[in-house]
């Protein structure tokens, strides 16, 4: 967990730890709480924006379809997650690697590419990526492909392929957790490093009602547990119809699932950050408010960007001059300015320095104004 006020860098330390796991061949998946969306007390909106996100380290091409299309292509895989040597063989053998719905969605892939169903194939996609579907018409469709590969039993019936539905419910954490456990099991055994997980808080937590904000903690611990397996308790909610309850937060011991977390402290922090703060002292990475002299340099480096670059405007030494009374004065007062905002002054004084006519102090006149 990266934790640390606005504009100290969790972003931008998101951004390099998601260029040091693509190299490294992970999975990435990245989103920022905000809207509905991806809010924090909604499970199963954060899991498909992370999954509408879902990027691999190599090729234009992401996404759960490549995903399931690789699955799909390797036989050994193909088996270890449906317990069948091919789409048109029936179950061969009991396979420890059964999965709710990554096992019905790679066998289903296949039967429906091979069967030509492009609508349903992408009616599949839109169900494991957590989107709303009509579950009957996507069991018929499947029914079809199964039909069609000769997959029957003796008596003429097509063998059951089963297609379980994700609730939107927010008191089901449950469910995405085992998804995405399942899913950094599967890149490695696709031959990937894993699944890396990268989540920008985004000061979203501040908006949420007491209620919500109980929800958000629950998918919180549940976060944690899929990259923590110590961090696994008999307490955690499952809510849910029975047949969402018996469905684990961890999908499996190993999980080659890594979570980076982007953190703003707040005074009250609420029952979610608390949740999220909980994370063992030793994973979590505290930034400190850059002082003075380091907020200097960043303003210099920034005007000396602007020289080079041709930017018409005040002459540098006098925003140096500017900025550098400024800096010092508001870390004097204990208010040590974010590092964005020293950037956006230092980009923006020259113009405001030539526009006209210069008081004392122009930085705090014009935030004045």
């Amino acid at each position: 967990m990266f934790l640390g006020g606005y504009g100290f860098g969790k972003s931008h330390l998101l951004d390099r730890t998601q260029d040091l796991a693509m190299k490294r061949g992970f999975l990435v998946a990245r989103t920022a709480f905000g809207s509905q969306d991806s809010s924090p007390d909604r499970p199963l909106s954060l899991y498909r924006s992370l999954m509408t996100e879902l990027r691999f380290p190599a090729g234009p091409q992401g996404g759960l379809d490549r995903l399931l299309e690789e699955a799909g292509e390797s036989p050994e895989v193909f088996l270890r997650w449906t317990g069948r040597e091919a789409p048109n063989r029936p179950v061969t053998q009991s396979t420890g690697r059964r999965h709710v719905w990554l096992s019905t969605a790679i066998l289903g892939r296949r039967l429906l590419a091979d069967a030509g169903l492009c609508v349903a194939h992408e009616r599949l996609l839109a169900w494991l990526g957590g989107q709303p579907q009509a579950i009957p018409s996507l069991q018929n469709s499947l029914r079809r492909a199964a039909r069609s590969a000769g997959l029957v039993r003796r008596r003429g019936s097509v063998d059951p392929i089963e297609v379980r539905s994700m609730p939107r419910w927010r008191s089901v954490p449950q469910i995405p957790c085992y998804l995405l456990g399942g899913i950094g099991c599967l890149a490695k055994d696709l031959g990937y490093a894993g699944l890396v997980l990268l989540l920008d808080e985004g000061e979203h937590f501040q908006w949420l009602t007491s209620r919500n904000l109980a929800h958000a903690a629950n998918l919180a611990a549940g976060l944690q547990a899929v990259a923590l397996p110590a961090r696994v308790s008999d307490d955690m909610p499952r809510g849910g119809r029975p047949a969402h309850q018996d469905v684990p937060y961890r999908y499996r011991a190993v999980q080659h699932v890594a979570c980076f977390v982007a953190l703003a402290p707040q005074s009250d922090p609420g029952p979610a950050l608390a949740a999220l703060a909980a994370v063992p002292r030793e994973s979590t990475t505290v930034l400190p408010p850059l002082t003075a002299r380091h907020l200097t340099t960043l303003a210099n480096r920034v005007l000396d960007l602007a020289g080079m670059a041709g930017v018409n405007g005040a002459p540098t030494e006098a925003c140096r001059m500017y900025l550098t009374r400024h800096i010092q004065a508001e870390c004097r007062a204990g208010r040590p300015l974010p590092p964005r905002r020293v950037v956006r002054l230092a980009a923006l004084l020259p113009d405001l320095l030539a526009a006209g006519p210069v008081p004392d102090d122009p930085i705090a006149a014009w935030m004045g104004r």
